[in-house]
């Protein structure tokens, strides 16, 4: 039986660093959370992908997967739970969210036939596994950008990358008016570009094609890229296997965020030298993690520049350096985080740490010019190979920094003990990148890979609400843990759910609900579906007059919301067909001149 639960989530007060919710989210299928956006009315948004094949019994070498997003309250309490799929493998990367309430996701997929709406790009690059020399093959698909309504509804959904070869969306960021921003990479040499902005040359869809760092602007609708382009450096002659040789020699855009002004920041990383970088820049010359600024007009770069000149040795400079993730504020300063074993790494005086112990993280503030470091900082324990990784970062409105990560460090400073030797942390650094104001170790699989801070309203410079720190760990629990089972019948569900317990379900493959009605609605293990009629999925429009076929239609929506929610038809309790029906209020007609309409309750 599938349950309603698995994803642990970890929401900390800022004012007190404690825990305020933990819970679970998900069904019995494994679940893999890659990012997190936060409301200024404290509700969190979750986005990654559920395993719908295992790696075990794939025909390729990595699980099958869908896309999920969840929504949950201030209580921890899931409102909204959506997943969206092809017939290939699926995988959000970004999640973001607007000040109306808008869901942005990002990410890739390999279907041909992932659920597009309004797509500026219809077409995708066939994807496939591409076999490396070394046994193993990657998952080559194509960038995907999707856009949902508050309560869920799919505003529009796009292919995006280019169809002539891979690409995958890594980053996304959403301003007050709608608009998206989008980072990730690309081989697909019929990515666009406008004028301005750079046009780097990309190619190949092998693993040693040259790739390149993709950004572009996106209209509220979906319906026109504002702007686009794509940072490229010189890929390096050498063979996988060969010493010195990057295991990734592409340049890919890993992050992405916009400034209230509309200045648009990316991080990313580059194995390979000669980036366009801008006269002036912090360091206008090396390999690695670089950091690129937008202008508002989406005409220019303000700057592009490296973080780190590499390491030379065995023939050849490899990055010391990679950044994972970047935050702006108001006044035109980029934070990043990232990971480093550059000892020419630009540590600032005054910073918490200045000195390096490899493979250390970092957490930096770059000026609004992008010449200088307005601070940077190490973040790791003393002495020895302490592994550390800074992979997220966001701000608050007191200014102070938070990054999360994982950590073999066993002297890893913390200021609270939450978990001792734990593998991931969770640190607050203050405005000035001085000090610690909190740092604590949490179990591996906790709290490393998504981060964001909810600006809550009203608020003092110093209220702030937490950031919510999402696991990635698949344990196996149920919400059953945190509700007990009550929904024995029919009215007490509906109670229920009237109450606290309501998860609105929304269905990319069945026909858009006809007014204010939702797919379905979940409730601890009952779903009650809303009545369908037969709409076709992809037009909208009423098939064949048949009452046989039009019956089929309705059940085969049905069994898209029901796959939807994580169960199946097969497990319905009971179906409800009008005309004719017993235990509904009767109606001159039915919507749109149909025949039939059927709803249900299903078990989960």
């Amino acid at each position: 039986m599938q349950r309603p639960a698995l994803i642990a989530l970890l929401a900390c007060a800022v004012c007190a660093h404690a825990a305020s919710y933990t819970t679970y989210i998900g069904d019995a299928n494994q679940y893999q959370v890659s990012a997190i956006a936060a409301d200024a009315t404290g509700n969190t948004y979750v986005a990654g992908s559920r395993v719908i094949v295992p790696a075990s019994i794939s025909p390729h070498s990595g699980a099958l997967t869908d896309v999920f997003v969840s929504k949950l309250d201030p209580s921890g309490n899931v409102t909204l739970l959506a997943t969206f799929s092809g017939k290939g493998t699926d995988q959000a990367n970004g999640i973001a969210v607007d000040p109306s309430g808008n869901i942005y996701i990002v990410g890739q997929t390999t279907s041909t036939d992932f659920p597009l709406h309004h797509p500026l790009q219809s077409a995708p690059y066939p994807g496939a596994y591409v076999p490396l020399p070394v046994g193993v093959s990657f998952l080559a698909g194509t960038g995907f950008l999707m856009k949902l309504s508050a309560d869920g509804t799919v505003l529009y959904s796009t292919y995006f990358g280019g169809t002539e070869s891979s690409s995958s969306l890594n980053g996304v960021a959403a301003d007050s008016d709608g608009n998206a921003y989008v980072t990730g990479t690309t081989k697909a040499s019929d990515y666009p570009h406008t004028p301005g902005l750079p046009a780097g040359t990309v190619s190949g869809a092998t693993y040693y094609g040259d790739s390149g760092a993709l950004f572009a602007k996106v209209d509220a609708t979906g319906s026109q890229i504002l702007y686009a382009g794509v940072l490229t450096g010189d890929a390096p002659e050498c063979t996988l296997g060969d010493l010195g040789c990057p295991l990734y020699p592409g340049t890919s855009g890993a992050a992405i965020a916009v400034d209230p002004a509309g200045n648009a920041y990316i991080a990313g990383n580059a194995g390979g030298g000669d980036l366009p970088t801008t006269p002036g820049a912090l360091l206008t010359d090396g390999i690695g993690a670089f950091v690129a600024k937008v202008n508002s007009a989406g005409t220019g770069m303000v700057y592009v520049t490296y973080l780190g000149p590499g390491i030379s040795g065995l023939g050849s400079t490899s990055a010391a350096d990679f950044v994972y993730a970047i935050a702006a504020d108001g006044a035109g300063n980029a934070y990043i985080s990232g990971t480093t074993l550059d000892p020419a790494f630009p540590a600032t005086a005054g910073a918490f740490q200045t000195t390096l112990s490899p493979l250390s993280s970092f957490v930096a503030k770059l000026n609004p010019s992008g010449n200088a470091m307005v601070w940077a900082t190490f973040l790791g324990g003393p002495g020895g190979y302490q592994v550390c990784q800074a992979q997220t970062v966001a701000t608050d409105s007191a200014g102070n920094v938070w990054v999360s990560g994982s950590t073999l460090s066993s002297g890893f400073p913390t200021t609270v003990s939450v978990i001792p030797g734990g593998g991931e942390f969770l640190a607050e650094l203050n405005s000035t990148g001085s000090a610690l104001v909190y740092s604590a170790l949490f179990p591996s699989g906790m709290v490393a890979a998504a981060l964001a801070v909810a600006m809550r309203r009203p608020a003092s410079a110093a209220t702030v609400a937490s950031p919510p720190c999402l696991t990635t760990r698949s344990i196996r629990e149920t919400v059953a843990h945190r509700h007990p089972r009550v929904c024995n019948t029919g009215h007490v569900a509906i109670v229920r759910c009237m109450a606290a317990e309501r998860v609105v379900i929304v269905a990319p493959d069945a026909p858009a609900a006809i007014g204010p009605y939702s797919h379905a609605v979940a409730c601890g293990e009952l779903l009650f579906c809303s009545g369908q009629i037969p709409l076709d999925p992809a037009s909208g429009e009423l098939i064949s007059v048949s009452v046989a076929a039009q019956t089929q239609r309705c059940l085969d929506n049905l069994a898209a919301v029901c796959d939807a929610a994580g169960s199946s038809l097969s497990r319905a309790l009971r179906l409800t067909v009008d005309p004719p029906a017993r235990v509904s209020v009767g109606v001159a007609a039915l919507p749109r001149g149909a025949l039939v309409e059927i709803d249900a309750i299903v078990a989960l």
